[in-house]
């Protein structure tokens, strides 16, 4: 993560306050000396010794599992956190903010400055820019210039994903109109004020639903929209989960996610043991875990199978199952002309359970094959399933101009980090991932303020 003053952290909330670089404003600095120094050098060392590299902090993050195996791709590719600003107009349940500002910080802004510095270095060391998601303790919108953020990035690494994580409670047309983020991501836990302000302290929910409402009529087209309701026990009854689903179906939300917490005041109506049970009545509707409820408990490795019918080629990344009780099956897909593809189709033993009509950015695949459309060639399937039903076939089923093809089949499902006896053979070609830069697994802790 990089804070608004300037500093690296680490992506948690626990790990926020150990500092582990400083972007420079001068036209030597790189990245690269800090990835390579003597603080990112303790950090493997420690992995590789099955040590934690601050165990104090490190045993309540919520990227830290023991046993996970880190993916260190530092020298190669980096997703990247950006907090723009510690600003805020509300005062969120366990959000940090305020102890944060206690102990010194301002509430300045970040310069663009630094994150033109930032993306220069990792163009001229070879660094590929994935993800940018603006996030952090402070309301990003609230920074002084966001456009000027934004265009740093986008012009320096035209083709990161950028994503903001907002609360909403700032006017779309002043803050973030005049730019094209892929995704925007309101945080709003609720429909009706009394609930909603429990949690959002300081809130304005009305303002939080002009600002959705203004996205989809006067943002820039093809902005993804995401509504992210966190269940708590005084906005979790019924009538208000149905009513959002309603709002977000009127408005022309994208995609509207319950999540399941395990922080104050958490649901004790919907939890992981019940996920599957939850009224999910609009398609944009889904329900996850949060973060920290989303170690991976087992595996299913080799449904990275060819299509037979040469109707479409893809890829099946990830199909695991989480402590949370969600199945993720990711990966990617393309008609066998390179084109998009139409629909993709999630069927666990042989049953529609899930679809989707539009892609998420694989930039890896884009790159790898020259014929692809374009980068928005993926697919992220989450879906609840009961622990005693695990699905004994997952396929994803390509619906694209020339026909209908299938990716998949039997599954077979291990422990997670155990791998299965395969024979000694050339695995099969697929483009490499660039979901995370250090993908390690989460355990209990509090949630973000957003």
């Amino acid at each position: 993560m990089v804070k608004a003053d300037g500093h690296l952290c680490c992506d948690d909330s626990k790990g926020y306050k150990i500092d582990l670089g400083l972007i420079a404003d001068s036209p030597g600095w790189r990245l690269k000396d800090i990835l390579q120094g003597p603080l990112y050098q303790h950090i493997r060392s420690s992995f590789a010794n099955s040590r934690m590299p601050w165990p104090d902090t490190c045993e309540i993050c919520d990227l830290f599992s023991r046993g996970a195996q880190p993916h260190d791709t530092l020298d190669t590719r980096v997703n990247l956190l950006i907090e723009p600003t510690l600003a805020c107009g509300l005062s969120c349940a366990c959000c940090i903010r305020k102890s944060v500002i206690a102990k010194g910080r301002d509430t300045n802004s970040l310069r663009p400055e630094l994150i033109t510095r930032l993306i220069e270095s990792c163009q001229r060391d070879n660094i590929q820019v994935g993800e940018v998601q603006y996030i952090g303790q402070g309301e990003p919108l609230l920074h002084d210039n966001f456009t000027a953020l934004f265009n740093a990035v986008k012009y320096g690494s035209p083709e990161s994903m950028q994503v903001v994580t907002t609360t909403g409670n700032v006017d779309f047309a002043s803050t973030i109109a005049n730019t094209r983020p892929d995704r925007i991501v309101v945080s709003c836990d609720g429909t009706r004020q009394a609930t909603y302000e429990k949690y959002r302290r300081g809130g304005n929910l009305a303002q939080v639903m002009k600002f959705m409402r203004d996205c989809k009529t006067i943002g820039q087209p093809g902005i993804v929209l995401e509504w992210k309701y966190i269940l708590f026990e005084h906005n979790d009854q019924d009538e208000e989960i149905l009513e959002a689903q309603a709002i977000a179906d009127e408005i022309g939300v994208d995609s509207l996610l319950f999540i399941v917490t395990n922080s104050k005041w958490q649901s004790t109506r919907f939890t992981v043991s019940n996920i599957h049970e939850f009224p999910l009545v609009s398609k944009a509707a889904s329900i996850s875990p949060a973060a920290a409820l989303g170690a991976i408990d087992k595996e299913s490795h080799g449904l990275t199978g060819r299509p037979p019918d040469n109707k479409s080629f893809g890829v099946i990344d990830v199909c695991n199952f989480t402590v949370g009780n969600i199945m993720n099956v990711e990966g990617w897909a393309l008609d066998i002309s390179g084109k998009y593809a139409t629909r993709m189709e999630l069927l666990l033993d042989g049953q529609v359970v899930a679809d989707l009509s539009t892609g998420f950015q694989r930039t890896d695949v884009a790159r790898v094959h020259e014929q692809a459309q374009g980068p928005h060639c993926g697919f992220v399937f989450k879906v609840p399933v009961a622990p005693d039903n695990l699905p004994r076939s997952v396929v994803v089923r390509v619906i694209g101009p020339s026909g209908t093809a299938l990716l998949g089949g039997p599954t077979q499902w291990l422990s997670a980090g155990e791998r299965p006896q395969v024979a000694a053979e050339a695995p099969p070609a697929r483009a490499p991932s660039l979901w995370q830069s250090i993908v390690l697994r989460r355990k209990e802790s509090q949630p973000s303020p957003y």
